[in-house]
C-alpha cells in the first residue's frame, strides 16, 4: 500500500514537472507569451489525458477520473505567471534562447499524442540554453505557476481522483 502511494506520488510529481517544463521588447514578449500559453494548454491537456490512462486502465475508472480533469486553458493569473516565467528565462538566458525553446516545444507537440508518460519524461524539460531543470522549477515556483496548477487540480477534484485511483489500483 505504501509503495503504491509512493509510486502514485512519483508519477504525479513527474507529470507536474512535465507540465511545468512546458509552462517557461513589448511586441515580442506578447508573441512569446501567446506561444507559451497555447503550447502550455496543449501540453497540459495531453499530460492530463496520459495521467488518466496510466492510472486507470479500466475504461469505467478512466471516465470517472477524466470527469474531474481540470481545464487546461489559461486565465489572467496563468498569463501573469507565464509572463513572469518568460521574463525570468530571458534574464537568465536570452530572448533568442527562449524563442528556440518555444520552437522546440512546437516541434515536439505532434509526437506527444502517441507518447507514454515515460516517453514524455524522456523528452526532458524544454528550457532555454543555460538553464537547468532546477532553475526552471525554482522560476516556476517563484512565479506562482506551480501553485496555480496545484490549486486547479485540487479545485476540480482531479488530484483526489488520481490519488484514489492510485490507492485502489
Amino acid at each position: 500500500m505504501l509503495n503504491e502511494k509512493l509510486l502514485a506520488n512519483a508519477r504525479f510529481v513527474a507529470a507536474i514537472a512535465v507540465i511545468l517544463a512546458i509552462s517557461p521588447t513589448q511586441g515580442s514578449a506578447q508573441t512569446r507569451l501567446d506561444r507559451l500559453e497555447s503550447l502550455s494548454e496543449e501540453f497540459t491537456a495531453v499530460v492530463y489525458e496520459k495521467m488518466v490512462e496510466e492510472l486507470a486502465p479500466d475504461p469505467t475508472e478512466r471516465e470517472a477520473i477524466a470527469a474531474a480533469m481540470p481545464d487546461a486553458a489559461w486565465d489572467d493569473d496563468f498569463r501573469e505567471a507565464g509572463g513572469c516565467i518568460l521574463e525570468a528565462y530571458e534574464t537568465a538566458s536570452s530572448a533568442e534562447a527562449v524563442d528556440q525553446m518555444l520552437s522546440d516545444m512546437e516541434d515536439a507537440l505532434p509526437r506527444l499524442a502517441d507518447a507514454s508518460m515515460q516517453e514524455m519524461e524522456e523528452l526532458g524539460f524544454f528550457l532555454p540554453a543555460g538553464l537547468s531543470e532546477n532553475d526552471s522549477l525554482r522560476i516556476n515556483q517563484e512565479c506562482g505557476m506551480m501553485e496555480l496548477q496545484r490549486q486547479r487540480m485540487m479545485q476540480s477534484g482531479f488530484m483526489e481522483a488520481m490519488m484514489d485511483a492510485a490507492r485502489d489500483g
